[in-house]
């Protein structure tokens, strides 16, 4: 019962998409570490807080998350050691500030929160055998009582009303609704297209250059660390493909289990003995690193060769002259056992190795450079001849650049390709004939005229418009929670004593 309840939890956990992770440790500072007692983890509210008292608080959170209260507990702490600390420290927090704010719940209050948990729940109903159930495995196992998930659920209360407060905060403008209706309003413009490699071609770099930026960067230019097996592989059987359920199960795990057998008697008797013995094929690698990839041979297909290098490395480099064989490594529809065969160790490259590399990092920049000073220069220009009345398209082949045009686009626009939506994104703030600043790009840059921008699409703001607005107020929430929970923390006396040394 008890696996079957930390499986739940973690089941639970993996459905926490957003956490708002407060580390109380943030505020610990060894200079101001106070001598509170050899048992003294905490002093909070200008109450000390013993280690068994702290750790008892914090098997809380884990009852928290099997009672179905995930929010509260996500919001407090996270599936960790220190994470079920921060919950500790917050849940403090939330009682106290609780009280401070008038929110007590009753009695019957929390007895009517318990009932409506929908983990003591069978059919929209309380089920008491669900109940004492989850409680047996919830409670008694981590010693905690039914006064702790009273607690627990009084202090969710609390939380829950503290939160709604602080949401009732923030709020989005007509201005920011403005920007967001424009998500759904297509554009019509072209972009100015900045490529740095017709910049590289005037860049010159020197073998002062190249030596100077070796010396200062000598330290990361390291080769692979490359090394190369033998293995064997346990294909499933022909037919297994056609084979559904248990069947396909069972016939996986017979093949699992022969080559676990071949590789424990493998480590025992030698990787060559045990392949003769079993009669196996051995197959050997090129060399690889430590993601799979294969050295670089002249005249070499590497995708090609490759094998089963990516599958087989993650074990290949956690092995050793003392221990060679690995365990069994799956890799698609085979199994595969592994015996290292040969390691080259990584070692500094020299000036001439890295030479190819220096360069293009050093003609990057240099291009990159030269392209902000001419974009800026071009953009100036441009945008001075388009407000004196100039039409762009005259403007923009008169200075010689090259532009995209696009007519109708909008950043939802998911027909539109992806290299396009960019120009809309980049169109957002503009007004009509405005020009925008350079985005740079992995390969130069470009910048964007706004000509028109199109009546807003009205079905589809409906439909999907405040989907961002309330993440917009989401984001707010989370950000006011945040701030506060903090605040609280620095307000509360926060402080750690000797016992926290351990």
């Amino acid at each position: 019962m008890f696996t079957w309840m930390r499986t739940h939890q973690r089941k639970l956990m993996l459905a926490i998409t957003i956490l708002v992770i407060i580390s109380f440790i943030s505020f610990y500072d060894p200079r101001d570490h106070a001598h509170l007692g050899p048992d003294v983890v905490v002093r909070i509210y200008d109450r000390n807080i013993s280690r068994g008292d702290f750790e008892h608080n914090m098997r809380k959170f884990n009852l928290a998350l099997a009672i179905g209260l995930t929010d509260y507990a996500s919001q407090l702490g996270s599936d960790s050691e220190q994470g079920a600390a921060d919950f500790a420290i917050n849940a403090i927090i939330i009682e106290q500030e609780g009280r401070k704010l008038g929110i007590k719940p009753g009695d019957d209050e929390i007895k009517d929160a318990i009932v409506a948990l929908p983990a003591f729940q069978t059919g929209c109903q309380f089920d008491p055998q669900k109940y004492q159930l989850i409680s047996q495995i919830a409670l008694s196992p981590q010693g905690l009582s039914q006064v702790d998930l009273d607690d627990v659920v009084r202090n969710s209360l609390t939380f829950d009303r503290i939160k709604k407060i602080l949401d009732s905060a923030p709020a989005v403008t007509k201005t920011e609704t403005d920007y967001i209706s424009r998500i759904f309003q297509s554009v019509n413009g072209a972009a100015v297209i900045f490529d740095r490699a017709e910049f590289a071609k005037n860049v010159k770099v020197t073998d002062a250059q190249i030596a100077d930026y070796f010396k200062a960067s000598a330290a990361r230019f390291v080769t692979p660390e490359w090394r190369a097996a033998r293995y064997v592989s346990f294909p499933l059987p022909a037919d297994a493909s056609k084979l559904e359920g248990k069947a396909k199960i069972d016939a996986q795990q017979k093949v699992a289990d022969a080559s676990d057998a071949f590789a424990t008697h493998a480590a025992a008797a030698g990787f060559e003995k045990a392949a003769r013995e079993a009669g196996l094929k051995i197959e050997t690698t090129l060399p690889f690193d430590r993601s799979g990839n294969i050295k670089p041979i002249a005249g070499l297909n590497a995708a090609a060769a490759g094998g089963p290098a990516q599958a087989l490395a993650p074990a290949i480099f956690t092995l050793s002259e003392k221990s060679p064989v690995s365990g069994v490594i799956q890799s698609g529809n085979e199994f595969l056992v592994a015996d290292l065969v040969a390691v080259t160790p990584a070692r500094p490259m020299t000036l001439e190795e890295t030479r190819p590399e220096i360069v293009r990092q050093l003609t990057d920049t240099a291009a990159q450079a030269a392209l902000d000073k001419a974009a800026a220069q071009t953009l100036a220009s441009l945008r001075a001849a388009v407000k004196s009345g100039t039409p762009f398209a005259q403007a923009a082949a008169a200075a010689g650049l090259k532009t995209q045009p696009f007519t109708n686009l909008s950043l939802i626009d998911e027909a539109a390709p992806a290299d396009q939506r960019k120009y809309a994104d980049s169109a957002m703030m503009l007004g009509e004939n405005e020009i925008s600043g350079l985005r740079r790009e992995a390969d130069g840059g470009f910048a964007v005229w706004l000509e028109k921008r199109l009546p807003i699409d009205r079905k589809k703001f409906e439909e999907r418009g405040q989907d961002y607005l309330t993440g917009m107020l989401e984001q707010r929430r989370n950000a006011l929670w945040h701030e506060w929970i903090n605040a609280a923390q620095k307000d509360s006396g926060l402080r750690f004593g000797d016992g926290d040394r351990g």
